[in-house]
């Protein structure tokens, strides 16, 4: 786990144990926002190949004596493969502002909480979750 270092003197005991305990439970809400992610984009790996498997199987045989438009089953598979794509970034995407705003609270507490316990601030002027939320807001249009 990791070892806790106060370096601001100034700040009372009970203000600063209230603040380990704020960004105690914001690393435990992030790192299951991170398991949530993972989690979900091996759902989507594993239904989905199950299922275009599946799908495969039966066009195939169901299609090999009337393909008048082969097309249109490259197309849908084009579509499948572009749905499956952008679900599986955003979970990824998910998962990287988690570790982010880990990393972030991480810094916070061993630099002895110099925004008095403000985690939001440090997100909200992160660059990188910046990045992060931009593409999530592309690929959520997308999606």
């Amino acid at each position: 786990m990791f070892n806790l270092v106060v370096y601001n003197v100034g700040m009372d005991k009970e203000r600063r144990d209230h603040l380990i305990d704020v960004s105690q439970r914001n690393l435990d809400s992030n790192a299951e926002l991170k398991n949530n992610a993972y989690r979900s984009m091996n759902n989507i790996i594993f239904v989905v190949s199950t299922g275009a498997f599946v799908i495969t199987i039966s066009f195939i045989s169901y299609l090999k004596i009337y393909i008048h438009a082969s097309w249109l089953l490259l197309f849908s598979w084009v579509c499948l493969f572009l749905a499956i794509v952008f679900n599986f970034l955003a979970h990824w995407i998910t998962s990287k502002m988690a570790i982010r705003a880990n990393d972030l609270i991480n810094e916070e507490r061993k630099t002895g909480f110099p925004n008095n316990g403000d985690f939001n601030k440090q997100l909200v002027e992160d660059k990188k979750t910046n990045i992060y939320k931009k593409i999530a807001k592309i690929i959520n249009f997308f999606c």
